[in-house]
This record gives C-alpha cells, structure tokens and sequence, in this order.
C-alpha cells in the first residue's frame, strides 16, 4: 500500500517567514461575491534573493453556471515587514506594499490601491498551520464586489 504524502505546513513565525514560506506549490479556492467561484491551483518560484513569482491557473464558474479557464500572475519582492506586489507587465508596476504585524497567533495586513476612480482594499492573513487568505474589498464607479481566496499547501 502506498500512503500519499502530504506538503509539511510550517508555522509562520515572522514576517520574513510569511514571505519565505510562500514559495512552492498551493491550491486555492475564491469566492468572488455572489458572481463566480474560482478553484485552482498557484505557485510561487523563486525569481532571484528578494523576489517569488506567483502564478495561477484554474477554473472560475460565474453565476450563470459558465466556465472559463483563467490564470495570472505577480511579482513579489521581499520588504523588511513584509513583501510588495507588482503586476508582472512588461514594466511592472506596483499593485501595493504589505506591511505584516502579529495578531495572535497570525500575521496580518491591510493594503489599498487606486485603480482610476476604483479602490482595492485588501486583508492578509497568515495563519500558524501555514495557510492563508487574502480578501479584496474594490469599489468604485466600474466595480463593486468582495473577493476571498483561501491558499492551501499542496
């Protein structure tokens, strides 16, 4: 009988362990308001010393009951407190900067960015089994919805 082996989820105890911890492999799951649902999967590789690219894939299905593959990615780069994230363009910009401070047993943070007249706030929270979630609240004249995701180590 072969017994499956399972990813090891290492606690998070500092800021600098949020952002090393993230490198790999994880499964996600996002709820987008009432309008879709998204599983799949993200990775985060190393792209030099100070810098994981995050890429994911999966599947969303809209309230509509349509599916539509869908992927992205990021560049995150390491800070003292935490890591910023960048739109991987061809001149990347950056989408904000997350300061992590402990709550609890957690690491958290909130970061905003304007996009027009639209506002993304954004909530992190790394909990002690290594999982984490990330929630963006947008609105604006264009957008209006919450967005959950939920990581888990693959």
């Amino acid at each position: 009988m072969r017994i499956r082996e399972t990813a090891v989820m290492k606690p998070v105890r500092s800021a600098e362990a949020a952002f090393d911890g993230l490198q790999g492999a994880w499964r996600f799951d996002r709820q987008i308001s009432d309008q879709a649902t998204m599983s799949g999967e993200a990775s985060f590789e190393w792209g030099g010393s100070q810098c994981l690219l995050y890429k994911e894939r999966g599947r969303i299905q809209l309230k509509s009951g349509t599916t539509h593959d869908a992927h992205r990615s990021y560049i995150y780069t390491r800070l003292p407190d935490g890591f910023s994230i960048w739109f991987a363009d061809a001149q990347p910009r950056l989408f904000h900067e997350v300061h992590l401070y402990q709550d609890g047993a957690c690491w958290v943070a909130d970061a905003t960015h304007l996009c027009g007249d639209d506002t993304y706030v954004t909530f992190y929270r790394f909990a002690p089994d290594g999982s984490f979630f990330v929630r963006h609240d947008v609105a604006g004249p264009r957008k209006s919805y919450v967005s959950t995701t939920r990581f888990v180590r693959r």
